[in-house]
């Protein structure tokens, strides 16, 4: 009498073994692909790691420029100024919210603070463009005027440097 498996059981014996087959050439390749040198120039190195500061660069993945890099070309044209006229401002009735709680000392987070600062700046810029240009007023009468009138009359502490900070803008 012989002794044989049943069927089912063979099955599964064959297929575990194609199973650790295919997982040791997997294994394999991975290594092979690991340890491939690469051939630049005169050097053997390993191949450059694919990194998203590469791809950011401009780099096509996993290669590194040659020669030379080629000079930002916007440094050496002319930057245009920022233009005030353009500035993003918050809306009106944010505004008078942002400043009734500057006024009364309620407590701010600090990106209420941040806007709230970003529009007095805006404000005040705005204010000296429109009298420097203005005949109305005398030369240099602007920076007072403007000062008094959107910060001290409110009550605010002006900004140090923004008459400078405003010569930024056209």
């Amino acid at each position: 009498m012989r002794c044989s498996k049943p069927k089912n059981q063979t099955k599964t014996i064959e297929n575990n073994k194609n199973n650790r087959k295919q997982r040791q050439r997997y294994k394999n390749n991975r290594k092979q692909k690991r340890q491939k040198i690469f051939f630049y120039g005169s050097l053997y190195m390993a191949p450059p790691k694919k990194t998203k500061k590469n791809n950011r660069r401009g780099m096509s993945k996993g290669k590194r420029s040659k020669g030379k890099r080629s000079k930002n070309k916007r440094s050496k044209s002319k930057r245009s100024k920022k233009r005030i006229r353009n500035a993003r401002m918050v809306s009106k009735k944010r505004y008078t919210n942002l400043l009734k709680k500057k006024t009364q000392k309620k407590r701010m987070t600090p990106k209420d603070r941040k806007e709230l600062d970003r529009a007095l700046f805006v404000k005040y810029c705005k204010c000296i463009k429109k009298i420097k240009y203005s005949k109305e007023f005398k030369k240099g009468l602007e920076y007072p005027i403007c000062m008094s009138s959107v910060y001290t009359n409110r009550g605010i502490k002006p900004p140090r440097n923004a008459t400078k900070q405003c010569n930024q803008y056209v």
